[in-house]
């Protein structure tokens, strides 16, 4: 059964030869996006979702925290790019700025819905392809 964090690994494996990701995780302050992603020319901070099947009305703020919406509302204030990318059954919809906020109907929403090849490329398109791939930092133990 697909899940948000195995949507996220799969896409991960499209994009790791050629943009930066980083799954996020602070224990100390909540609300920090699931994935950072950086290129060429730009990053983006993602929170991800998963919907199992599409309601009749999609309220992205039913789904998220309110210190979630907080830090994206917040970093986007400060200029930063961030969105929010809802995976689905069939691949997913990612929504750039503060666009989480409105509320789509099933068919807006069926209508924007991309696969998952789909999905890598505008993160890559967003973010810009890295010539030779991501720098990948070495854990070295001093």
């Amino acid at each position: 059964m697909a899940t948000e964090t195995t949507k996220t690994n799969a896409l991960r494996k499209k994009l790791k030869s050629r943009i930066y990701c980083e799954k996020m995780s602070n224990p100390y302050r909540r609300g920090t996006p699931d994935c950072y992603y950086s290129g060429s020319t730009g990053g983006l901070w993602s929170e991800h979702k998963y919907l199992r099947s599409i309601p009749k009305t999609v309220d992205v703020t039913r789904i998220t925290t309110p210190l979630q919406q907080q830090w994206l509302e917040g970093r986007h204030r400060e200029g930063r790019s961030v969105s929010m990318l809802i995976f689905t059954p069939d691949g997913g919809v990612l929504l750039h700025g503060l666009s989480w906020q409105l509320t789509y109907s099933r068919e807006e929403f069926k209508a924007m819905e991309v696969s998952m090849n789909q999905l890598a490329e505008l993160i890559v398109a967003f973010c810009g392809e890295i010539p030779g791939g991501p720098f990948e930092q070495v854990n070295i133990r001093v």
